[in-house]
């Protein structure tokens, strides 16, 4: 009976040291709005890409300059970003909600969460929503409707049960534009992002099953509600070739981006985006009926983290039109995880599809999750 009654002790110490947690050690994705499948199948270095498509708005605005000069309208379909084993873990929170409400004693709730906690113990599940409902570009300026839904549950801490819940939907209105100079060698250009944010961080322990129901946790009348106004700004060059006929064949690029100026903040609690600054390299060789881009960007470099996961870099290979199709083969290596894409590209839409790895953990290969990545995008 004492042995019992001392664990029973350890057990709810551990539970309140840990709901004194205000925040899960679920990491963020960056950018913070509008991650795409191309540049998530090159290692999601993608800083020092020509613009050519709904990704220069969210990685680097100075690309706008990039765009042809004709306005073109774009309805993109969903980007479906997960792993495999979200499903299972979302169907198994929902059981374990029920479980609970039946049991009617302590000891009964304490078996069922940790009969739930033991058979996800190492679990990290994510799933993201990427929905571009409108979009218009232009040489000088691009915008869109997005509609931008991140949600993460794990299960790391095998100290003692409990499990982290993470979720940002962000739907609003992003603006860009851009200039160049010298003969758009060197490119500056600006987004602002106004959004209307719904969010909730929780860290789920035993004390907080035993206080009341699960439900009281994470039901929708606990979860964030805000607008907020952030703003991005980016810059572009490409190199000066200095009349050597090597750098003309490589035509590298520098870039640097500062997004999330000063943290994009929210009223009514929602959570904040934290700022983050990045730089990149990358040359675009062209060979025969191939044109290369090959990358190197170092990210978040304002932010404390192991160096390996600032790290992003990758290859795209772009093949020109053949059959009326064009087609894309990219490979890349994130946060020290390998990557990889392919797009195939017709007159009027196109399929991506990439899948890569990423780390979820505090540190280097802590904890390693691998995604697949869809969508099917229309131009006209």
């Amino acid at each position: 009976m004492k042995k019992n009654f001392t664990a029973s002790l350890f057990f709810t110490l551990l539970s309140l040291v840990a709901s004194a947690q205000t925040t899960t050690s679920i990491p963020d994705n960056y950018p913070s709005l509008g991650r795409g499948i191309r540049p998530l199948g090159m290692g999601n270095a993608f800083l020092s890409m020509k613009g050519t498509d709904d990704n220069a708005l969210y990685y680097n605005p100075a690309a706008i300059n990039d765009f042809d000069r004709n306005i073109d309208f774009r309805m993109p379909s969903p980007i479906v970003d997960f792993n495999t084993g979200m499903i299972d873990t979302v169907k198994d929170v929902f059981d374990l909600a029920d479980d609970l409400d039946k049991e009617t004693s302590d000891s009964g709730k304490t078996t069922t969460f940790n009969t739930f906690f033991n058979n996800h113990v190492g679990d990290f599940n994510s799933v993201n929503l990427l929905l571009p409902f409108f979009g218009v570009q232009h040489k000088r300026i691009a915008a869109s409707v997005v509609l931008d839904s991140r949600s993460t549950i794990s299960l790391r801490n095998r100290a003692f049960p409990n499990f982290e819940l993470k979720t940002r939907n962000d739907g609003g209105v992003i603006v860009g534009g851009a200039h160049g100079f010298f003969f758009d060698d060197l490119q500056v250009g600006a987004a602002v992002k106004f959004l209307y944010r719904v969010g909730l961080e929780e860290i789920i322990t035993m004390n907080d099953i035993l206080a009341g129901s699960l439900d009281s946790q994470i039901g929708l009348d606990q979860w964030k509600k805000g607008f907020g106004v952030g703003g991005d700004v980016g810059v572009k060059y490409k190199v000066y070739d200095f009349e050597s006929s090597v750098m003309e064949f490589l035509q590298p690029t520098v870039a640097a981006t500062w997004q999330d100026v000063g943290n994009t903040r929210f009223s009514g609690g929602a959570p904040n985006t934290r700022q983050s600054m990045s730089a990149g390299f990358g040359i675009h060789p062209e060979l025969g009926p191939a044109q290369f881009s090959i990358l190197a960007d170092f990210r978040e470099i304002n932010q404390k983290q192991d160096l390996m996961k600032k790290m992003h870099a990758g290859v795209e290979a772009r093949f020109k039109e053949l059959l009326f199709t064009e087609t894309a083969i990219r490979g890349g290596v994130n946060q020290g995880y390998p990557t990889a894409g392919l797009s195939l590209d017709w007159p009027v839409f196109g399929i991506d599809v990439a899948f890569y790895g990423e780390e979820v953990g505090k540190t280097t290969r802590q904890k390693a999750v691998y995604h697949l990545a869809t969508a099917l995008n229309f131009v006209f």
